[in-house]
């Protein structure tokens, strides 16, 4: 069953979880480098992290309805190129009201990914398989907060805290494989046929 389970979760929810996960733990131990690199005051940047919080928490409500009504495999790939595209704007951004602007939009579409991702794994997998399953991807949640934490570290004291962004943003470009080759789970995504598994086992 655990083979089962691991076979039929698309590879890219794992990415997908460790991606913004990472993007997620990041913010944090790259603070003072912000500060440096526009010269404010660590509280004033400190608002970075706030706000991408903020968001991240406001808004996973939105995306359970929009996923009930567009379907869970839409609304995760909508939501990891978002997320993509945020992170790249993150990097590049030139001040500090910009990157505060940035963080909060990354936020607010990173946290379609992961709650969007359990509910589409609830959905796809029967109770006997479903922990098995959720806990693959918990994995690969672990291993992204780890990665955030150390790896935004690392690359800002090595490189610049700019290029870190880079990381999960170009990691969540896969994003653009289609969605045909995607499961659907058995409630969202309307007409589309059911490959919850037992049911079928067709990719």
């Amino acid at each position: 069953m655990a083979a089962t389970a691991q076979r039929g979760v698309p590879r890219i929810l794992y990415l997908g979880a460790f991606a913004t996960m990472a993007d997620r733990f990041a913010v944090a131990p790259l603070l003072i480098p912000m500060a440096a690199t526009y010269h404010v005051s660590l509280a004033a940047v400190s608002g970075v992290a706030s706000l991408y919080y903020l968001a991240y928490g406001l808004l996973p409500t939105l995306y359970g309805l929009l996923s009930d009504r567009f379907g869970r495999v839409r609304i995760i790939r909508a939501a990891l190129a978002g997320t993509a595209l945020a992170d790249v704007l993150s990097a590049l951004s030139p001040n500090l009201t910009a990157l505060l602007v940035a963080r909060f939009i990354t936020g607010g579409i990173a946290c379609g990914v992961f709650p969007t991702t359990l509910v589409y794994l609830a959905d796809r997998f029967p109770f006997k398989v479903r922990q098995q399953a959720i806990t693959n991807v918990l994995v690969f949640v672990a291993l992204g907060t780890t990665a955030g934490t150390l790896g935004a570290g690392i690359t800002a004291n090595v490189f610049s805290w700019r290029y870190f962004f880079l990381i999960p943003g170009c990691s969540l470009g896969r994003a653009r494989t289609p969605s045909s080759k995607w499961p659907r789970s058995c409630v969202a995504g309307g007409p589309s046929p059911c490959f919850c598994w037992p049911c079928s086992t067709a990719p």
